[in-house]
Order: structure tokens, then sequence, then C-alpha cells
């Protein structure tokens, strides 16, 4: 056989170094049909492909299951191995479907138990349109879950379902330190009065997250299991490093006409009741607001990315507005991400409500921080000024440290973003 048509086949004298080979394996990484075929080339290159092959792991169903454990059951070369390969596990479906509490879901297969305790080297794991209770989750599961849960940097819980916010606090208490958690969303059903006693003790009571990312919808979801924790003086408190609120669907324009915008009007009404009745739970069992950031839930910055704004009213602008006025936003620094923005666009008279409510906090907290931070060239600033001036008068003339900054993502780590122009108002 000449030498061309033994390059890396397995052949004594391949003509290109191992390293090569692996170097074009991993370039097709995504590339699960790409990957299929590089693992049948020869034994050297199996270990590659199947690494980046199995890092992703989602059981849906029954079947995902049943599939699963023929793979790693088979004869081929370390098949075994292969639970030890996944860094990103997904539990639920792919796509969204109705949450019935009555109706098993894959947390309630037994099959999956014996597949759980095989995953030990998990990095992100995701609850995918999940429901999480009772009758849907069997004990055995919810424990292995949980064990995945305290070992693993990200968490997603997407379009999750809960009876109760121990559960919440349970998982989110399985890990002290956590590198980031995604919520969009995780649906609460508890918060009528009485509330029961707590029946699980955290397992850490204190936890630190460096980065939560949430739709504000998810993130009350969140600021009410914290509250009850808070007023049934629950033995947990969370530090997050950076919340980011993302507009995400709820950018698009709010109609003034019915029944779209009655629609919102409930849900906000619904929603300010609850966080009524949270704080009614509180006050009864001796506690005010103030000691619930103190003790509880402390937010040492708040990212909001909304492009949107300055020029319209939303559902997410609104939404924010009553966030805001609920005081469920108490942060040290805020900073808007007006990415997508022109400062030629700024309505003025859209911003009043957000403009009055942003002054209003930061005359309580002469130390708060607010920016405005825009992706753009150091010779937009004075337009972008003049647009924050215009749009937020109220709360740049109340002495607080406000910040308009231009920045850039050049020659920054992925994520970053660092300033190239920047103007302060005293």
């Amino acid at each position: 056989m000449s030498p061309r048509n033994s390059v890396c086949t397995g052949q004594r004298t391949p003509t290109l170094p191992q390293e090569l080979c692996e170097a074009v394996i991993d370039f097709a990484w995504e590339d699960s049909s790409t990957l299929k075929t590089c693992s049948l080339v020869s034994r050297a290159w199996l270990p590659t492909s199947r690494m980046h092959k199995f890092s992703f792991a989602r059981f849906g169903e029954h079947g995902d299951i049943i599939s699963f454990q023929a793979i790693i059951s088979s004869p081929l070369l370390d098949s075994y191995r292969i639970p030890c390969l996944v860094r990103d596990l997904c539990l639920g479906k792919e796509e969204e479907e109705e949450i019935v509490d009555s109706q098993p879901s894959v947390l309630h297969d037994a099959e999956l138990l014996s597949l759980l305790e095989k995953f030990t080297t998990v990095q992100t794991l995701r609850l995918n349109y999940v429901c999480w209770s009772l009758y849907t989750v069997l004990p055995a599961v919810s424990d292995a879950v949980t064990v995945i849960a305290s070992q693993v940097a990200c968490l997603h819980l997407h379009w999750s379902d809960s009876d109760d916010s121990e559960d919440l606090v349970h998982i989110l208490s399985s890990s002290p330190r956590r590198s980031s958690v995604y919520f969009t969303s995780y649906t609460l059903q508890d918060s009528n009065l009485p509330w029961p006693r707590l029946t699980r003790e955290p397992i850490n009571p204190t936890i630190s997250i460096g980065r939560m990312v949430a739709h504000w919808d998810s993130y009350i979801r969140f600021y009410s299991a914290m509250l009850k924790t808070y007023a049934l003086r629950w033995p947990f408190a969370a530090t997050i490093e950076r919340l980011t609120l993302t507009e995400d669907a709820l950018g698009h324009p709010l109609f003034d006409r019915p029944p779209y915008s009655i629609e919102l009007e409930q849900e906000l009404s619904w929603r300010e009741s609850e966080m009524s009745v949270l704080r009614f739970g509180a006050r009864s069992s001796g506690r005010d607001d103030k000691g619930f950031t103190a003790t509880t839930l402390n937010i040492r910055s708040i990212e909001i990315n909304a492009p949107t704004i300055l020029r319209s009213k939303t559902i997410f602008s609104k939404s924010l507005t009553k966030l805001l006025e609920w005081r469920a936003l108490l942060t040290p620094r805020m900073r808007f991400i007006l990415d997508g923005s022109e400062p030629e666009s700024a309505v003025p008279e859209q911003c009043a409500g957000l403009d009055h409510t942003l002054a209003g906090l930061a005359a309580e907290d002469h130390d708060m921080g607010i920016s405005f931070d825009v992706q753009c060239t150091p010779e937009r600033l004075a337009n972008w000024i003049a647009a924050i001036s215009a749009c937020f008068p109220t709360l740049v003339a109340c002495g607080t440290r406000v910040e308009m900054v231009c920045s850039t993502t050049r020659d920054c780590p992925k994520g970053d973003r660092r300033p190239v122009a920047e103007h302060r108002w005293s």
C-alpha cells in the first residue's frame, strides 16, 4: 500500500501524526454525522470522535434511555466508559409540550436511575420542559439528580415546573458555589398562605452564583422563592455576583389595545399581589424588607439587556419598571446594555416611568451606580449623552453616579467588553 493510502489508517507508518488527526476531528466537534464517520476510520480515531460525539446527552423519554443503554453495553472498544464523556446532560423534552402534573416525565422512569449514577463528570445540567413534583419524579431519581447538580458548574432550568419553592431551594443549595444558573423559566405554584413548614433542610445554607441569567418572569419566580425563604426563616441565603435580565421574546411592542394590553395588566397585577402576600408573610414573622438583602438575597450587580427601552414601550420595559417599583432589583451597580439602539431613535416620553423609578431608587442609595453601555465608536459619545439626558432627566439630576459608556468587544475575552469613551454625570 502506498503512503498516500495509509494516511491515519492505523498502518505501521502513518504519514500524519496523530495530534494532527485529532485536530481535524476537533474541528468537526459539532457535526454529529462527521464525527460518526471519523469514529469508523480507525481505532486511533475512535477516542477523540467519541469524546465529542457523547459530550452532550439528552434523555427526554424512555426510548432515549434504552438506546443509550444499548450503546454503553455494546462490545465496541471501552463503550462502558462513554457515560464519563458526558459533560452536558439534559433531562427532559427537546421541544415544548404541555407540562401536566399527573403525567409522569422521564424523571419518573426507574431505568434512568441506573444511568444517572454513571454520569460522574457532568459540568452542565439542564432540566428541560419537566414537571418537578411528587407525581412526576421518583424520589430516588430526585436524589440522583441532586447529586449531579451538586457537582456541576452550570445549571439550566428551562420551562420547568414545580409544586413548591422548597424544590428550587433544594436544588440550588446542592452546591455552595456555581459559576452560572439560567432560568427560562422555573414556575412555582405555592404562593398562597398559610405555607407548610420546611421538610428538607437546604444542603448548603449559603451559596454563591457567579452569574444568573433570567427572563423577568423567571426572575420573579426565583425572587418569590427567596422571599418565602426569608419569611419562613429557612436557613438559606444566596449571593449573586451578576444578574443578567434579558428581553428575549418580551422585547416586542406593547400595544395599547385589548385584549393584549389587558392580559399584561392582569399578569402584572397578579404578580404584585403575589409580592404583597410574600411580604405580608415576612412581616408576620417579624421581618421587614430591609433585612432581606442583608440576610437572604445579595445581588452585587445587575446587567439588563434592553435595546428597546429608549424608543418604545414593550412588555419587558413595563415589566422592568414594575420590578424596580417592587424593589425586587436592589443592587449597588446596575448596567443597561443598549446594543442595537441608536441615540437618534430615542423617544424620551417612553422612558418617563422608568426615569422616575430609577431616580427614586438612586435617591434612597446615593452610592448606587447606574450605567448605560452601548457598543459604538468614541465619536458617538456626545450623541448618547444627549439621548440619555433627554430620556432620564430626573435620574441624571438627582446627583447619583450615572455613566454613559461607549464600549467594544475587540481584543476582549468572550463575553467581555471594554470602554473606549465614557461620561459621568455628577
